[in-house]
């Protein structure tokens, strides 16, 4: 989760984060309060983070309103995106709107409360299908043909939560891929 950067106002976040409800997995995240009136505050706080090879995702966020094309139509933020070499969500404006910055995306939400939702229902479905999973792991032995049973030690709730994260993030990026 480290290894995520948030690029988004204020608000988003916390449209974000609210719809996300109880998930910890911002607080893990780089938050970079940008600003998406002004281009050049915004690729500066791009190119800061794109030097940290640590980060491996991005995720653009804001809400709709005014001048929303500022950064959401804008070819010198859609080119700096897409040389970082990173993949890149969008969570931009509101459902009626498509930015260009949307259509380089790897997967476009369109809000940020949206992306949010879509990561609770992931981590949900996740959740659930490690709930169906046995809790031990059979060993076959070869050489004498026999089967053990080895219990596993269940899994902390703030491990299971890391775990889930990981795998709903890696699922937004599979299908972000698949979808271009």
């Amino acid at each position: 989760l480290e290894a995520i950067a948030i690029l988004a106002t204020g608000t988003a976040w916390n449209d974000l984060a609210a719809a996300a409800q109880s998930l910890p997995v911002f607080s893990h995240c780089r938050r970079v309060e940008t600003n998406f009136m002004e281009p050049e505050q915004f690729l500066s706080d791009l190119a800061k983070v794109c030097q940290d090879p640590a980060i491996q995702v991005l995720v653009i966020a804001r809400g709709g309103g005014d001048s929303l094309e500022v950064i959401g139509d804008s070819r010198e933020v859609a080119c700096a995106l897409l040389a970082c070499g990173r993949p890149f969500y969008t969570a931009l404006g509101h459902d009626d709107n498509v930015m260009l910055l949307d259509k380089h995306a790897d997967r476009s939400f369109s809000t940020p409360s949206i992306l949010g939702q879509a990561l609770m229902e992931t981590a949900r479905d996740l959740e659930q299908n490690l709930a169906k999973e046995p809790s031990a792991i059979h060993e076959a032995d070869s050489q004498k043909g026999i089967v053990a049973q080895v219990p596993v030690p269940a899994p902390t709730p703030e491990m299971r939560r890391y775990v889930i994260w990981a795998i709903a993030l890696l699922v937004v990026f599979a299908i972000g891929r698949c979808s271009t």
